[in-house]
């Protein structure tokens, strides 16, 4: 369970900002966190704010790894994970699921950080950080589009050609993500621009294997690109589905049991003075 309530006794009064970052060594950007994220609180479930003076019990949940994946490979300042199909990347809220952060704090200390995130249904290749100056670096890569990414799918129907797919994406709301379906992305024309290269690898009987290169990087980009040419990628619950089976899907997405067939394959950067290319093969 990668968080745990602790108590803790405070003998004296004192401001809960300073408390979790002088008395606890976070640092001031993980104290601002936790308390904006509600895991300081007393016992009988009031929310303490940052500027509060505090005294006697209170309670934090902490974040305790507990992950048994290892880094495919290690850099001084960085490393490399090959994430499995339906794992978080990121812990959500107090959530008790097991993350990719569990394993990525278990062997390279709480400092240690995902400088990019997959979809919890997507497999593949995630670099993360080991320091905070690879951190500012690696997502400064990222941000700036100098990172080459290569997915592999596995859609279903026939695709012949190398195609560019363009269009403009719709993210959600932050409000509108716990309606119904609210999660979904949208193409549409208030949407941001998006690009999507497809190249076709292998023709399995009605199914194509294919080569995906992102130029973008929404949300959802390239699931909601495949399904929108009508090749929606093979066991895809929420793009290119009936209504009924993405809102059973999203009401029990935590015991999903089959795989979707994506697969972030390889990433591609420079780094002082170096190129790595760094992959992971796909399991279909």
């Amino acid at each position: 369970m990668p968080f745990v309530t602790k108590e803790y006794i405070l003998p004296h009064a004192m401001q809960a900002f300073a408390f979790v970052e002088n008395c606890l060594h976070y640092s001031s950007k993980e104290t601002q966190r936790i308390i904006d994220k509600r895991r300081l609180r007393y016992p009988d479930g009031r929310v303490i704010q940052k500027s509060e003076v505090i005294c006697g019990r209170v309670l934090l949940d902490e974040f305790v790894p507990n992950g048994a994946l290892r880094a495919i490979f290690v850099h001084e300042d960085f490393a490399v994970f090959a994430k499995p199909h339906n794992l978080l990347t990121h812990p959500k809220g107090r959530f008790l699921h097991a993350s990719l952060c569990d394993s990525i704090k278990m062997q390279f200390g709480m400092q240690a950080n995902p400088v990019h995130r997959l979809d919890f249904e997507t497999s593949g290749v995630v670099l993360i950080s080991r320091n905070k100056r690879a951190e500012i670096a690696l997502k400064t890569l990222f941000e700036r589009g100098e990172v080459r990414k290569i997915y592999r799918a596995l859609v279903e129907g026939i695709i012949e050609h190398e195609r560019c797919i363009e269009s403009r994406i719709l993210l959600p709301k932050k409000e509108d993500k716990s309606k119904d379906l609210g999660i979904k992305c949208q193409i549409h024309a208030s949407g941001k621009d998006s690009i999507t290269i497809i190249r076709p690898l292998e023709v399995r009987g009605n199914q194509t294997l294919l080569e995906i290169e992102p130029l973008t990087g929404r949300t959802h980009q390239i699931r909601l690109h495949l399904a929108s040419i009508g090749h929606k990628i093979v066991n895809e619950p929420l793009y290119g589905v009936e209504e009924e089976l993405a809102r059973a899907y999203l009401q029990d997405k935590l015991g999903v049991k089959k795989h979707l067939c994506l697969h972030a394959r390889s990433l591609e950067f420079s780094y002082l003075g170096r190129r790595y290319f760094l992959s992971a093969k796909e399991d279909f």
